[in-house]
């Protein structure tokens, strides 16, 4: 396993979400701590200027998955492209921001992979034994620190303005 970390940035209709910007920043908070490189996956269908407007984040790529079957999102093609490029690079982390659309793929994504999850992460710390995540439960009233465990990588949904979008490092 590399110390890669995928940040899976969304998209509509080539727009950017604007979480994915806090994702970026959260992959770019985690890179720090592990000593990895950054890379943001964008999964869509002529989304080459969403693409530059990632570029322009200090990331070490931007992998573009261009399909027609990805122009509308549906979760069983973002799995399926997914799933692929991750048994291709095997990253160590993918990052997602925590919208509608990543709640809906994510727990599927991460168990087609044999990953362990780590939903609504709102801070990423280490000690001498690795990252450790930072969650919600409860409804918010109390605080989860999560260390995952297992073979494969480790999905993280970002939770929104728990990394701020406009602290990304360009």
């Amino acid at each position: 396993m590399s110390n890669t970390i995928w940040v899976v940035a969304q998209q509509r209709e080539g727009k950017l979400h604007k979480m994915s910007f806090e994702a970026v920043r959260a992959g770019q908070t985690l890179a720090e701590m592990i000593d990895g490189k950054v890379e943001v996956v964008l999964l869509g269908s002529q989304v080459d200027e969403a693409a530059r407007e990632l570029a322009g984040c200090a990331v070490g790529a931007v992998r573009v998955i261009d399909d027609k079957a990805l122009e509308s999102y549906t979760p069983g093609a973002y799995i399926g492209a997914l799933e692929a490029a991750v048994a291709k690079f095997e990253p160590a982390y993918l990052l997602l921001p925590h919208t509608y659309q990543t709640v809906d793929f994510a727990p599927r994504l991460a168990q087609q992979l044999g990953a362990a999850l780590v939903p609504e992460a709102t801070a990423v710390e280490q000690d001498e034994a690795g990252p450790i995540w930072r969650r919600p439960v409860m409804s918010g009233k109390l605080e989860a620190t999560v260390r995952p465990r297992g073979g494969g990588p480790i999905v993280v949904s970002v939770q929104s303005a728990a990394f701020p979008g406009d602290e990304v490092v360009e």
